[in-house]
């Protein structure tokens, strides 16, 4: 019977691999958090959740005689049609993700007093992202486990 040697996961195999796959992971949890967390912005629900900073009873009202609704971060609809009605094509590293999200330019605009929109809008929640990190650990995990490379090295 031969002796051999059974190397498993060669390292010069698993960091290209391993960083192919955070680029994937980071893309697709990308594509997720605009898929499903980013319309939830949107909502009372998700104003309370994100803590938004409160508006001027002058607007509320406003708000509500022109429009007609008080759902946060929307006053004709045009931001939420704008950033959730697109999809959405991530672009980056194994390190980092942007997502590109067009925007009304008056969401930049902030007169003194006033909340910041696109901090608002970017906001995150310690649920969401401790969920971001479960999906991140699994998909690696699944992706790695599957790469186990096995082989034989005959040594004589």
């Amino acid at each position: 019977m031969p002796w051999y040697m059974e190397i498993t996961n060669p390292p010069d195999v698993m960091v290209k691999e391993i960083r192919a796959q955070a680029k994937e992971v980071l893309k697709s949890l990308a594509k997720y958090w605009h898929r499903r967390y980013l319309p939830k912005h949107f909502t009372t629900a998700g104003a309370a959740e994100y803590r938004y900073k409160p508006r001027s009873r002058k607007y509320e009202i406003r708000k509500i005689k022109t429009a007609g609704h008080k759902r946060p971060l929307e006053f004709t609809g045009t931001l939420r049609k704008m950033v959730t009605g697109r999809r959405a094509e991530p672009t980056g590293t194994a390190k980092a993700v942007s997502l590109r999200i067009k925007v009304p330019r008056y969401t930049y605009f902030k007169r003194s007093g006033q909340p910041d929109k696109v901090e608002e809008l970017l906001a995150m929640s310690q649920s969401e992202i401790d969920h971001g990190q479960t999906l991140i650990r699994e998909h690696i995990d699944k992706r790695l486990s599957a790469l186990s490379v096995k082989r034989r090295i005959h040594v004589s």
